[in-house]
C-alpha cells in the first residue's frame, strides 16, 4: 500500500531550515546585546554626570569669585590712580611754590650782601666775603721768609691757575653714605707748589679752589657770599639779618648822640 505525499507530516517548504533558525537566533542575540550595551552606556553616562556635577558647580563658583576679586582689584586700582594723580598735582604745586620761595630767598640774599658791604668791615662777625678769592697774606709771608720779592709774581700766577677751567685738580671720595668732590692732594701743580713754597701757601690755594668749586664751578670766578668770620663758614640769612639789624640800631644810637651834642 503506497503512502500519500503530504499526509504524514509537513512539507519541506513549510519547515524552517537550520540556517534560517541560526541566523534568526544570532540576530536576536545581537539585538539583545546591543540593547543591553546601550542601557549600560546610559547608566554609566548618567552616573558620570552625577559624579561630575559637583565639580562643575565648584568651577562655576570659583569663576564667580575670581570675577568678583578682579572687579574689586580694578576698583582699587582706579582709586589708587586717582590718588596718584592728586599726589602728582600736589607735588607739582609744591615744586612751583618752592621755586618761587628759592627765588625770593636769593633776591633777599643779594639785597643783604649789597647792604652789608657798606655796614661791615674785616673785623665784623658777619661780613661779605668774595668766595674763591686767593688770600695774598701767605704768599707775602713765604716771600719774606725767603727774602725774595717774588710774592706778587707768584700770587698772580696762581690767580691765573685758579681761573683756568682746564685745570681740574679735584677727585671724588666717599665719606659714609655720601660722595663728594674734594681737592686732589696728588695733583702735580699742587705737589710742586708745596715742595717749593710750603704748606701755608698750598692751603691758601686749596681753600680758594674749594670755594670756587662750591659757588661757581662752571665759571671759576669769585662770588660774593655772606660769611660768618667767627665760625669760618657761610652765614645764614637769619644771622645776616640779625647782624644788620644790630648794626642799624648802633648807627641810630650814634646819630642820636651826635644830635644831642
Amino acid at each position: 500500500m503506497m503512502c500519500r505525499k503530504g499526509t504524514t507530516g509537513s512539507s519541506p517548504s513549510s519547515l524552517p531550515s537550520s540556517t534560517s533558525t541560526t541566523a534568526y537566533a544570532t540576530s536576536s542575540a545581537n539585538t539583545t546585546v546591543t540593547s543591553l550595551g546601550l542601557y549600560l552606556l546610559v547608566i554609566v553616562v548618567e552616573a558620570d554626570t552625577e559624579l561630575q556635577e559637583p565639580s562643575w558647580r565648584s568651577l562655576k563658583q570659583e569663576n564667580e569669585e575670581l570675577k568678583k576679586r578682579l572687579k574689586e582689584m580694578e576698583e582699587d586700582l582706579e582709586d589708587k590712580d586717582s590718588d596718584l594723580e592728586q599726589r602728582e598735582a600736589m607735588i607739582s604745586a609744591l615744586s612751583v611754590k618752592e621755586r618761587y620761595s628759592n627765588d625770593e630767598i636769593q633776591e633777599a640774599r643779594k639785597l643783604l650782601i649789597s647792604e652789608l658791604r657798606d655796614l661791615t668791615d674785616d673785623g665784623s662777625k658777619i661780613k661779605v666775603k668774595r668766595m674763591g678769592d686767593l688770600d695774598v697774606e701767605p704768599f707775602v709771608k713765604a716771600s719774606k721768609r725767603r727774602l725774595t720779592g717774588e710774592n706778587i709774581e707768584l700770587y698772580t700766577k696762581w690767580e691765573e691757575n685758579l681761573r683756568d677751567p682746564h685745570w681740574q685738580p679735584f677727585k671724588w671720595v666717599e665719606t659714609g653714605n655720601r660722595v663728594k668732590e674734594v681737592v686732589d692732594e696728588e695733583d702735580e701743580k699742587l705737589k710742586n707748589l708745596r715742595e717749593e713754597w710750603g704748606e701755608e701757601v698750598t692751603n691758601a690755594v686749596k681753600t680758594a679752589l674749594e670755594e670756587v668749586n662750591e659757588f661757581n664751578p662752571s665759571g671759576r670766578h669769585t662770588v660774593l657770599a655772606l660769611w660768618n668770620s667767627v665760625q669760618g663758614r657761610t652765614a645764614t640769612l637769619r644771622e645776616a639779618i640779625a647782624h644788620m639789624t644790630c648794626e642799624i640800631k648802633t648807627l641810630k644810637r650814634k646819630t642820636n648822640l651826635k644830635h644831642r651834642k
